[in-house]
């Protein structure tokens, strides 16, 4: 499948999927802690990104690696004034400059191949991979054509080089706690 297809079937629905390699795959559920994270991604950036002329996006607007791959990140900043300026109704954007991941329990092997497609588009600068239950996060930086990651503990600042912004710890991870090992959805089904 295409992108193209993929849109025409996809675009409308409720659900979360993507196109990886040719082939729709649905996105893990979320709980309340990492859509929190998404919502501090984008309140945290926003404000210091219109004076930039860059705008963050949700996991909503798709990424288009190539034909083959159309990919969600759970939120991405986009500088290339062209793109931005282009038609409200756009499904997808192609040159982001920081990529965010967060980790989900169902990941698996997938993050790993999300990243190394996300590395080949050449504007990606930056991939932030976050880990939610320990509230800590690897930013993987390019250097010309070398990525170097960085392992960062909580409490770590992120500070991204372009854009040129820093969100502290307590702004990435406000209103979130480390994991407490409750599972709510069996204790849900269990009662």
């Amino acid at each position: 499948m295409n992108v193209e297809e993929f849109l025409s079937h996809y675009s409308d629905r409720d659900d979360r999927v993507e196109l990886l390699d040719g082939v729709p795959v649905a996105l893990p559920d979320h709980d309340a802690r990492h859509s929190r994270i998404v919502v501090n991604i984008i309140a945290g950036t926003d404000p210091r990104l219109s004076l930039c002329g860059c705008e963050v996006f949700g996991e909503r607007m798709y990424l288009r690696i190539d034909d083959q791959n159309l990919l969600a990140p759970n939120a991405a900043i986009y500088c290339d004034r062209a793109e931005l300026d282009g038609p409200d109704d756009a499904s997808f954007f192609c040159k982001p400059s920081v990529i965010f991941i967060i980790l989900t329990p169902h990941e698996g092997s997938r993050e790993s191949i999300r990243r190394a497609k996300f590395k080949a588009v050449l504007s990606v600068e930056t991939i932030v991979v976050i880990e939610p239950d320990s509230r800590s996060f690897t930013q993987y930086e390019r250097d010309a054509d070398v990525w170097s990651a960085t392992e960062k503990p909580y409490g770590s600042a992120l500070q991204l080089k372009r854009p040129a912004i820093t969100l502290e710890a307590d702004e990435l991870f406000r209103r979130t706690s480390p994991k407490t090992g409750l599972n709510v959805r069996a204790a849900i089904k269990a009662s």
